[in-house]
């Protein structure tokens, strides 16, 4: 039943210009893979992007200087929105439309991994956006392995948790002008926001110590986390 929901959601893609966008009703699409839908506050918010190398000689927020966001879902209490560029989008165009899903949620600001998010969104905007709390337990947790271990589904994501090939599927896209790519990405995408969501009702999340934001997106320092915190399901 997943499998054909997303396919004819993809088909139901608006094309705004050279922008693709999806908005979903949050219940509706948990119970379509049989899971509960729990209000929470705030937002969950994961993007995709290009296949460009990290940069590991670098800390903080300049690690992923080289990267640029193609897809960017951001999901609240009622619903999950994504927005993808295509290769003939501008720049200007997606942030904006990125920045006006972003002004209609609330914080706290979640991420699995938040650096990397917080990064990549901060850059797409060009002003600093501090995330609140992180979703994963430790450092370079494994997001797929650990939605199979509390037997999250995968939300017919076509990459299987790979978000490489997510990436390279941009390439792909670049190189070919086929627009089926980017809907893989947004399918990828929207999995992963829901894979994300999952793990923060069913584990929970570490808070982000507001004196280490400007640090680490400055590129000088790493962000600093306090004490895991459960799950927000009662």
């Amino acid at each position: 039943m997943g499998n054909l929901w997303i396919e004819e959601t993809l088909r139901q893609v608006r094309t705004d210009s050279t922008l693709l966008a999806i908005r979903l009703p949050l219940r509706e699409t948990l119970y379509t893979y049989g899971v509960t839908h729990n209000p929470f506050e705030g937002a969950v918010i994961d993007l995709e992007t290009d296949e460009q190398n990290f940069l590991d000689d670098q800390c903080g927020a300049a690690r992923y200087r080289n990267h640029t966001a193609v897809c960017c879902s951001i999901l609240d209490k009622d619903e999950v929105q994504i927005i993808a560029r295509t290769r003939s989008a501008s720049a200007e165009l997606f942030s904006q439309s990125v920045d006006e899903r972003l002004k209609k949620v609330s914080r706290p600001y979640y991420a699995f991994n938040a650096g990397c998010d917080m990064a990549l969104l901060s850059s797409l905007l060009s002003r600093d956006i501090p995330f609140d709390r992180e979703l994963q337990q430790c450092e370079y947790q494994n997001k797929g392995r650990l939605r199979r271990e509390f037997g999250i589904p995968d939300f017919s994501d076509p990459f299987t948790d790979n978000g490489l090939l997510a990436a390279r599927e941009w390439t792909n896209h670049c190189d070919t002008g086929n627009v089926e790519c980017v809907k893989r990405i947004i399918a990828h995408n929207l999995a992963c926001v829901l894979k994300e969501y999952c793990i923060l009702m069913r584990s929970g999340y570490r808070e982000i110590a507001p004196s280490s934001h400007k640090k680490f997106l400055e590129g000088k320092g790493e962000l600093v986390f306090g004490i895991f915190q459960n799950s927000l399901k009662s």
